[in-house]
């Protein structure tokens, strides 16, 4: 093992036990508009159906994130508490185990770009992950980080496998990608309008024919 990826380790590592750390003291009732969001993922999970704005403001958002999240708290609900509202910490777990994931996308992509940088990978690695919007958010039941972590994931995948080697496959498997963000928040359609014009720029700098980008930005879409 070279001294990077120890360090890269110990980075992940290190971190995984902070987010662990806060999720587990931190209520699922405090933090940004909590009690909205609860009541959004109370409807969909006890009475099967999406909110009207007369039951929350945050009924215009997708269902899937308030969907999972009702689900998980109510496999954890006997575990945890015993009140379903509590058990959403079983969320908050999660989320902390998968934002160094998120963190790692963005090292990889950064070794990607700047390979003869590793160290100032790390760096930015400890940098992006010790952010204090990140440390505040993370702890929270709410739909940021969770559009930050597939964010991420989705961006490696486009700067990893897309940009080089761009094919039919690749550009479907980036729209659902894209798709599941967009599932889960609605604002989230700044990320597919930047992908979209990620593509556009492959044929500016001539990775593919305006022909190609025209197609592929089409399978992107559907």
């Amino acid at each position: 093992m070279t001294k990077q990826k120890l360090v890269l380790g110990v980075i992940l590592y290190l971190f995984t036990l902070l987010f662990l750390h806060n999720a587990w003291f931190y209520s699922p009732h405090s933090g940004y508009d909590a009690g909205i969001h609860q009541i959004y993922t109370r409807i969909i999970t006890f009475e099967h159906r999406i909110p009207v704005p007369a039951d929350t403001p945050e009924s215009y958002n997708p269902p899937v994130f308030y969907f999972l999240s009702g689900q998980l708290a109510k496999v954890f609900n006997p575990l945890i508490s015993g009140d379903f509202l509590d058990a959403l910490k079983s969320w908050q777990i999660l989320i902390a185990l998968l934002l160094p994931l998120a963190g790692y996308c963005w090292y990889d992509i950064f070794r990607s770009l700047n390979p003869k940088k590793g160290y100032w990978g790390l760096f930015f690695l400890f940098w992006l992950l010790s952010l204090p919007v990140v440390n505040k958010m993370a702890p929270m039941y709410n739909l940021e980080m969770p559009q930050f972590i597939l964010t991420s994931v989705t961006v490696w995948y486009f700067i990893k496998f897309v940009i080089n080697n761009p094919s039919p496959k690749k550009i479907i498997l980036l729209g659902i990608m894209a798709g599941i963000i967009l599932s889960f928040r609605a604002m989230a359609a700044s990320v597919l309008l930047s992908l979209g014009l990620g593509i556009i720029v492959l044929a500016l700098i001539r990775r593919i024919t305006w022909k190609k980008m025209l197609i592929y930005n089409l399978l992107f879409t559907l």
